[in-house]
């Protein structure tokens, strides 16, 4: 009972009442309890290890139909860390309306029993189960104020195609830099003359996801000879390929994520893009959709948020577009049951807008088994998954 009572300490600290049951509730869980069983919170199940599948699950099912609690927290300590009263609890918390963690409190040999809580949350150890429930109980969550998602929109599976993928962002109401996609040196030259000088040409093939790495992108393009040897030179790098031709445009280069993650659901990711955006590593996560307040909050969390607000004589961000780049960005994601997955990168945050650079958006469903379940990620530290989509 010592880790139960230090866990309820540390919960209550953090913001998160442990309140204490009333009688009726007391007297549901006394039926189900040994003689030496105590129905209080916390529930004591005492050293009954025989009994503690049908314990464990017998408990939470009454607090889960009881309507007195808002989250339950089953503590798996040395013999109850077992592979049967771990399937126990995820069974009784596929059946409950409220969240159920796990605090996981053994040794490291006893981790199989892990894998049988699938997708219920599971913390290492009382510390940082607290942390992660009281930031649940404590989180304001703003996107259940917003208004119901009446879009029909479903993206077919796969990839979209770069012109689908343009169009799609601008029915959402993206700023997207003027583009023209072209399929010859000359319609490219043409192109460039209608968008005017100077343009960036950029090579379109399923096989070039990474283009700069292959020297697919060039830049700054200032007359029609410069475009015509860029078009020759990318039409060579694969058969097939087409040409994106753009107008060019400046600002602090900016990446935008989203992913229907079949754990957390529709997550947004911002951070600072480019070709050095994995180098650079610093991202924020947050729950789709998100409002102007959300958005900014997460651009506050990136460790080069500074540059955005102007340094060393720089002129500062448009921040406002910005945010409302993200929050046109995740309105669409949690709008639009068949995107799995898009990267907007860069996006070019000037001093008065931002544009869309360069897009990918993929469709789909994503399955449990394609990315890490939740069990894994708690036990990793509690943290969403990290990277660009």
């Amino acid at each position: 009972m010592g880790v139960e009572i230090c866990f309820k300490d540390r919960l209550q600290a953090p913001g998160a009442p442990v309140p204490e049951f009333p009688a009726k509730l007391r007297d549901e869980l006394a039926a189900v309890l040994p003689q030496l069983g105590s129905p209080r919170n916390p529930v004591d199940v005492t050293t009954a290890w025989d009994r503690f599948p049908e314990l464990y699950r017998a408990v939470v099912d009454r607090l889960a139909r009881s309507g007195e609690v808002d989250a339950i927290v089953a503590v798996l300590l040395q013999r109850a860390a077992s592979p049967e009263v771990a399937a126990a609890v995820r069974a009784a918390a596929a059946r409950s309306d409220v969240p159920v963690y796990v605090c996981w409190v053994a040794s490291r040999g006893q981790r199989a029993g892990v894998q049988q809580l699938a997708d219920v949350p599971c913390f290492d150890w009382p510390e940082r189960t607290a942390r992660a429930v009281g930031h649940a109980v404590g989180r304001p969550l703003p996107r259940h104020a917003m208004p119901a998602v009446t879009s029909r929109r479903r993206t077919p599976p796969g990839r979209l195609p770069v012109d689908a993928g343009a169009r799609l962002l601008a029915e959402a109401g993206l700023d997207v830099l003027a583009w023209r996609l072209c399929d010859t040196p000359a319609q490219a030259v043409a192109a460039a003359r209608e968008l005017g000088h100077p343009v960036a040409v950029k090579v379109v093939h399923p096989a070039l996801e990474h283009k700069s790495d292959r020297g697919g992108v060039r830049l700054d393009l200032s007359d029609e000879g410069a475009v015509a040897e860029a078009a020759v030179d990318l039409l060579a790098l694969e058969a097939g390929a087409r040409l994106l031709v753009q107008r060019m445009g400046t600002g602090v280069e900016i990446v935008v994520g989203g992913i229907r993650d079949p754990w957390f659901g529709p997550a947004i990711m911002v951070g600072f893009g480019g070709v050095l955006a994995d180098v650079l590593d610093d991202v924020a996560f947050a729950l789709a959709p998100l409002d102007e307040s959300d958005a900014h909050r997460l651009l506050r969390r990136l460790r080069g948020y500074p540059v955005l607000t102007g340094v060393r004589g720089r002129p500062p961000a448009d921040l406002d577009a910005l945010a409302r780049t993200v929050v046109a960005a995740s309105e669409l994601l949690a709008s639009d049951a068949g995107i799995a997955e898009f990267d907007l990168n860069p996006v070019l945050c000037g001093r008065t807008g931002c544009w869309i650079a360069d897009w990918r958006i993929k469709g789909g469903i994503p399955s449990r088994g394609d990315r890490p379940g939740m069990t894994d990620l708690a036990l990793q530290g509690g943290e969403m998954p990290r990277g660009s989509p």
